[in-house]
């Protein structure tokens, strides 16, 4: 946070007058005239101002700065991350579909938890066994799923696989029934 500090003014209006010093001569009795020529040298200092205008600045305005989070485009509507680059969230985060609380859509979402390691192919029986990117889809009535990589086109699946798979999520509370995923997930096989 910046914050404007108003600047500092001299008080005038007492009875002396503005003097401007620059030079001046000390003349002492049985001496030779010295001339003293410090224009750092304030003969006229009052014992009485406040060094510090601010006795008690805080040191530390924000002790806890949010990390930096890099930028990115999330590649579904109202998303605040994005699933493919992993951008989009801080560093103790990864990038995850989730269902939207009030739109009854799914959407890119922050997720601090710690991500499992599954990459595209890897069998996997939990939301969480698989890398960021990733996610554990099942066929249906099946209790082991596959590691899928997301993907918006061929370029994004590993080994020659096509990015052609439609997934639907089911929905939960409010909402009901399934609605198909923004991006689709890469095939298992070339």
């Amino acid at each position: 946070m910046l914050l404007a500090l108003p600047a500092v003014a001299c008080a005038t209006g007492t009875d002396e007058p503005d003097v401007t010093l620059d030079t001046f001569e000390v003349m002492d009795p049985g001496a030779e005239d010295h001339v003293i020529d410090d224009p750092g040298w304030d003969t006229f200092r009052d014992p009485d101002v406040d060094p510090d205008p601010d006795p008690d600045p805080d040191p530390d305005p924000d002790p806890e700065p949010e990390p930096d989070v890099p930028a990115c485009t999330p590649t579904s509507p109202s998303g605040e991350c994005n699933i493919i680059e992993q951008c989009g969230c801080p560093p103790a985060a990864f990038c995850a579909w989730r269902q939207h609380v009030s739109m009854c859509i799914i959407v890119e979402t922050c997720l601090f938890v710690t991500p499992g390691t599954g990459t595209h192919g890897a069998i996997c029986t939990e939301l969480y066994d698989c890398a960021p990117g990733h996610d554990c889809l099942f066929t249906e009535g099946s209790t082991t799923g596959n590691c899928y990589k997301w993907c918006e086109d061929d370029t994004d699946c590993p080994g020659g696989n096509t990015c052609t798979i439609t997934v639907n999520f089911a929905l939960g509370t409010p909402c009901s029934g399934e609605t198909p995923g923004p991006l689709s997930a890469c095939t298992l096989t070339p």
